[in-house]
């Protein structure tokens, strides 16, 4: 007998299969990326996948649709609606490959935007809890080190841009996924020493990743545990600081070639940003000229406010700037980018009763927010676009775990 409930409390046959769904997109993210860097050549089926994903979650979100979300709800559809079709009409203006590129870049912001509203919409009327995101975050923290690892020693990596990251498609996007996962695999640590382990391996994926701003991003943490994390300050810094170490002799007695070339690209860098006083230019991998460029560019050519408010779409008129926040304006306008980051913001109003896991989430977004603005490849690249969902998602389902039932 078919069952359709309304209370999360009884388990009917439809919501668990969406409960299933809702997991197996989860865990599949980080083998839709492995499988994309092997075969992506061959066919896209990384993109083909995730436009599925899109379709389903879209669907979702029409479905039993929580009160206090009907107004984010409504606004993800303006949001996925206002992109493809200012996607299609600034490619009709410029040449359809140009359509193409903005129609790629759109899909995966709608990607993180219907992935979030999901996961939110069904952690509120009750389909997913806690337990998965945690399981989820678990999973994670141990598979994408391990697997990024693995490519390294056997040298494989992504058959379209010979990453850094082996398989997977982006050193950015993996940059914050590792980041992210060294502050909850930390905070795991806390009832479980096995934990420890896998904080070591996200560090060590960090060093191999070769990139400065993980490792900048490993040191604000510290300084923010030092600040505000009181109970085990004192053992929880010990802790980075011997896994770190660790992490270093690692990956300098087994990736001996690789580390010597990190440190003699970056020392190269460093003495020459210190010679030419161009230490923001190194700091930020020349981002700030790619926005000033960006903006001489779209203010050169008049109605400065109106491309501003409404954007003028992902075509060779907006350049990449490797900057969420001015990506989206610059192809997106104001109002939509005051939307995504809503949707992002105001997680920091969910407070989970354990101050601890509180704390230890808020540096976790933290990082994610703040990546977005200064590194890009959060949003907007479609392996860390769902891993900042599922962030999101976690610490909302831990609000309501706690009692928050009455979350905005």
């Amino acid at each position: 007998m078919k069952i359709l409930i309304s209370t999360p409390h009884i388990i009917g046959k439809k919501t668990l299969s969406i409960k299933k769904y809702i997991i197996f997109s989860m865990f599949f993210a980080p083998l839709i990326d492995l499988l994309n860097g092997y075969y992506g050549e061959i066919f896209p089926i990384g993109q083909v996948i995730r436009i599925l994903l899109i379709l389903v979650n879209s669907y979702l979100c029409t479905r039993r649709i929580p009160l206090k979300e009907k107004k984010t709800t409504y606004a993800f559809f303006f949001i996925e609606g206002y992109i493809l079709i200012q996607s299609v009409i600034t490619g009709m203006i410029f040449t359809s490959s140009n359509a193409m590129v903005g129609l790629n870049f759109g899909m995966k912001l709608i990607l993180f935007l219907s992935e979030t509203q999901m996961l939110i919409n069904y952690s509120k009327n009750g389909t997913i809890r806690k337990d998965s995101f945690e399981n989820f975050w678990k999973f994670s923290c141990w598979f994408v080190p391990l697997s990024l690892l693995l490519c390294k020693a056997i040298n494989v990596s992504n058959v379209a841009n010979d990453s850094l990251a082996g398989l997977y498609s982006s050193v950015n996007a993996m940059s914050i996924i590792f980041v992210i996962q060294f502050v909850l695999s930390l905070y795991f640590s806390r009832g479980e020493k096995k934990y420890l382990i896998v904080t070591l391996l996200n560090i060590i994926a960090v060093v191999l990743l070769g990139t400065k701003s993980p490792y900048l991003y490993v040191g604000a943490v510290v300084i923010a545990l030092i600040l505000f994390y009181s109970k085990h300050r004192i053992r929880t810094v010990i802790t980075i600081i011997v896994t770190a170490i660790v992490a270093y002799c690692f990956v300098s007695k087994y990736f001996a070639s690789d580390m010597l070339g990190y440190i003699d690209y970056h020392t190269y860098f460093i003495e020459k940003a210190l010679k030419t006083n161009t230490i923001w230019e190194y700091l930020s991998s020349g981002r700030s000229n790619m926005l000033l460029n960006e903006w001489n560019t779209i203010s050169g050519k008049g109605l400065t406010a109106l491309k501003l408010l409404f954007g003028v779409g992902r075509t060779n008129f907006a350049i990449a700037v490797e900057m969420d926040l001015f990506e989206i304006i610059f192809a997106y306008g104001i109002f939509v980018a005051i939307e995504v980051y809503y949707f992002v913001i105001r997680s920091f109003s969910w407070k989970c009763m354990d101050m601890t896991e509180n704390l230890f989430l808020n540096i976790a977004l933290i990082c994610m927010i703040s990546y977005s603005i200064l590194g890009g490849h959060t949003f907007t690249e479609a392996i860390s676009a769902t891993y900042s969902a599922i962030l999101i998602g976690y610490k909302y389902s831990c609000y309501l775990d706690e009692g928050g039932k009455n979350a905005n």
